[in-house]
């Protein structure tokens, strides 16, 4: 869980500076198939999955 805040944490430093106002995370869990998809919603209003 540490090194997933981490991650987020750096996405959402890196979505700052460059010039978002406003970020929306959604943290999804696919124990299926053993993956966490981590979307990131910013001022453009796209969205950005990363695995």
């Amino acid at each position: 869980m540490k090194e997933l805040s981490l991650h987020v944490l750096d996405i959402v430093q890196n979505s700052i500076s460059a010039g978002a106002s406003l970020i929306e995370i959604k943290i999804c869990e696919d124990i299926k198939n053993d993956l966490m998809i981590i979307e990131i919603k910013t001022t453009a209003g796209e969205w950005m999955n990363t695995p």
